[in-house]
């Protein structure tokens, strides 16, 4: 008789254990909602609990419905999370559906598990219909609401790399930073353009580089104090109203900036 070789007859136990999980396993649909718990791996084995939510014999895999835990706090404000987490605590009969906390699932290849093990439980005495019934049951996604959300996720991240100048100063996006908190801004080069109507420009970014184009800083403030004699063209007191407006929150914010550098 030859010997198997070490991989051959890890091979073999391998192939072992998948037909012996898989043969537990045959008869699932009288075991759905079962508490059970599996032992996986070979070096490092490991115990994974929760209750039969699904087997999948041509995939080789079975779904375990676990304990929650805690979402992380920057997913917890995720409209997608919130949405679900809201969705299970309407629909689930399941008692883990709370307002911070999603059911958990694992998905374990059935190759992997060494042992299993059903728990008794008080609920097998209502038999095998009432133990599913408390699973956790699985919502269809709306393609529509993910497409949105795609849309939206991709539009965020198109306004905020715009919001990045390409090849300014330091100062010059501390201004644009500080300025669009409260007014519509973007990039044009290394100019910034506020409301579409006024521009500021490098390196200085201080009222003395504010402009609207084809008028002067001295006919913008005849325009404000009344003052101009001459016929004024169209526009141009809201435009001469707009760059004040912008004038006075950019000296309000670099004195902010040079007082927090002081």
């Amino acid at each position: 008789m030859v010997a198997q070789s070490a991989p051959n007859a890890a091979n073999a136990a391998a192939k072992g254990n998948a037909a012996s999980a898989s043969s537990q396993l045959a008869n699932i649909s009288k075991m759905l909602g079962s508490h059970v718990t599996f032992t996986v791996g070979d070096k490092q084995s490991q115990t994974l609990s929760g209750k039969l939510w699904a087997y999948d014999p041509s995939l080789g895999v079975v779904g375990l419905e676990c304990e929650p835990t805690t979402l992380p706090s920057h997913l917890q404000s995720a409209p997608a999370a919130a949405a679900s987490v809201a969705q299970a605590s309407q629909t689930s009969r399941n008692r883990f559906a709370q307002a911070s906390s999603a059911v958990g699932f694992t998905i374990v290849k059935v190759s992997e598990i060494k042992k299993i093990e059903f728990q008794h439980s008080t609920d097998a005495a209502n038999g095998a219909a009432s133990q599913a019934q408390t699973l956790t049951p699985i919502h269809p996604v709306s393609l529509k609401a993910a497409q949105l959300r795609e849309a939206d996720a991709v539009k965020q991240s198109l306004t905020k790399v715009a919001r990045i100048g390409k090849d300014v100063s330091q100062l010059g996006q501390q201004v644009f930073d500080a300025l669009s908190k409260t007014l519509p801004c973007r990039w044009h080069n290394s100019h910034i353009i506020v409301m579409e109507e006024v521009v500021i420009s490098g390196p200085g970014y201080d009222a003395a580089s504010t402009n609207v184009p084809g008028f002067t800083q001295d006919q913008l403030q005849s325009y404000i104090d009344g003052t101009n004699t001459s016929p004024a063209p169209d526009g141009a007191q809201s435009k001469a109203n707009s760059w004040q407006r912008v004038t006075k929150v950019l000296q309000g914010e670099r004195r902010k900036m040079n007082a927090a550098a002081a």
